[in-house]
């Protein structure tokens, strides 16, 4: 979930901060996969953010991982497993907003170091 929160922030991060342009932004938080630390401490770090410059998060990848758990031909598994993908979906969509909604609060109280430490404990 920290990781869904981060990418959602990361756009807004680096444009206003990091000043690279939209598409790069976007580019970058679909592709993003770790660094959470090096951020972490940047962020906290004001004299390591780089001049401005036009210059990569997360592509958002759920694998069914429980589709193989049911047997579609028989009608009472094909229900259970639409049942465990909707369960699912709406886990990770109350998981997600929980999580961005918390981690906009702290970055926006706090700073974005504790946005990115926080969510690089959770992710450790």
């Amino acid at each position: 979930m920290a990781t869904l929160s981060l990418a959602e922030n990361f756009v807004s991060y680096f444009t206003g901060i990091i000043h690279y342009e939209l598409a790069d932004a976007a580019n970058i938080a679909t592709d993003y996969m770790g660094g959470l630390a090096l951020l972490t401490v940047q962020a906290h770090m004001g004299s390591l953010t780089p001049p401005i410059c036009n210059v990569a998060g997360l592509k958002a990848s759920l694998p069914s991982h429980g589709a193989p758990q049911f047997d579609e031909r028989d009608p009472k598994e094909a229900i259970q497993m639409s049942s465990f993908f909707n369960g699912l979906l709406l886990a990770v969509c109350i998981g997600g907003a929980v999580t961005l909604t918390s981690n906009v609060y702290i970055q926006d109280c706090y700073g974005w170091d504790w946005g990115f430490g926080i969510s690089t404990g959770a992710l450790v």
